[in-house]
């Protein structure tokens, strides 16, 4: 399970000279879901998001590409087969191609609740790795 607390852009990406339409992805390989993605643009983006702000996750948020949702929380459980790393990385959303604002990925628990520096974004979450 994982827990994001807020994302933010430290880096304009946007290749038509604006600001960054950031989203989080999560990958966790194996995942039951019939997809690797377990989180994506539809349930969190922001567009033109300004450069050092943190904007609070939850679901459904800002421009979120998805459904909405109505209640906050920012929690998501998942199951998966083996224990092959799960990725965190920031993505400027652009038509037809997403530029890369960084990623971690991760085989065991890891507290990030205080931030962790992906290059042009950063992140706030936790991850747990259940038994």
């Amino acid at each position: 399970m994982f827990q994001v607390i807020s994302l933010r852009s430290d880096s304009n990406r946007d290749p038509f000279g604006g600001k960054s339409d950031i989203y989080l992805k999560v990958t966790a390989p194996g995942s039951v879901q019939g997809t690797d993605d377990v989180l994506d643009a539809r349930a969190f983006k922001k567009n033109s998001a300004t450069v050092g702000t943190w904007y609070d996750f939850s679901y459904g948020a800002y421009d979120a590409e998805g459904e909405s949702y109505s209640e906050t929380f920012s929690t998501h459980y998942f199951s998966r087969q083996g224990s092959p790393s799960v990725t965190f990385a920031v993505y400027d959303s652009d038509e037809g191609f997403d530029d890369g604002m960084g990623s971690v990925s991760l085989s065991a628990s890891a507290d990030y609740s205080a931030g962790i520096d992906l290059g042009d974004s950063r992140v706030k979450f936790t991850f747990t790795k259940l038994p």
